[in-house]
């Protein structure tokens, strides 16, 4: 009995809490907002890590408007080139994801803000890898995607910074390689 009336008590706190925080929210994010991020890139295949080429640091611009009921739909277009050398032969990995997402944004106090989100991606690859090129062998340069991502937004009147973290699950290429990667890093934008 003690172990239901746990998960009761847990329930009715976890009800209040969300129930608090969207009271709190009212219009988060302003009628739209665009931002500039930077990162990190981890490619999660081993064939990236074999060549040296699975982090990068990433830049992107992402664009977003309100529809309403604290629900955002926008876009992110972003840029990642890392380097490197697997016996001697020098390799290389391009990665330019476009995507469209929808998120969820919460305002637990005026200014700070939470947001939930999933998404779809079309983006450009192309990996140069010892000793093959696998944009050559996989006769496409574009795969598509899908992606989860949360961030927290500290908010200054119309200026934001904050942290963000992404998952992005792609489709096979050649000899079943993807571009599966996962993304850290922070933000600067403003609301309009």
């Amino acid at each position: 009995m003690p172990k239901i009336l746990r998960c009761l008590f847990f329930g009715l706190i976890s009800c209040v809490f969300y129930t608090s925080l969207y009271a709190a929210s009212s219009e988060p994010l302003g009628a739209g907002y665009f931002s500039f991020k930077v990162g990190n890139v981890n490619f999660t295949h081993d064939v990236w890590e074999e060549n040296d080429i699975e982090k990068g640091y990433y830049a992107a611009i992402d664009w977003y408007g309100d529809i309403g009921s604290h629900f955002y739909v926008g876009g992110e277009l972003g840029y990642l080139k890392s380097s490197g050398e697997k016996s001697g032969t020098d390799t290389e990995l391009i990665f330019v994801p476009f995507e469209i997402n929808l998120k969820y944004v919460l305002a637990p106090i005026k200014t700070i803000q939470l947001d939930f989100g999933f998404g779809a991606s079309y983006s450009y690859v192309d990996g140069k890898v010892a000793p093959r090129t696998i944009s050559e062998k996989a006769d496409k340069d574009f795969v598509l995607g899908a992606q989860g991502f949360m961030s927290i937004n500290f908010v200054f009147k119309r200026l934001f910074i904050g942290a963000h973290a992404k998952y992005q699950a792609t489709q096979y290429v050649a000899e079943n390689i993807d571009f599966d990667n996962y993304r850290i890093g922070a933000h600067i934008g403003l609301t309009f």
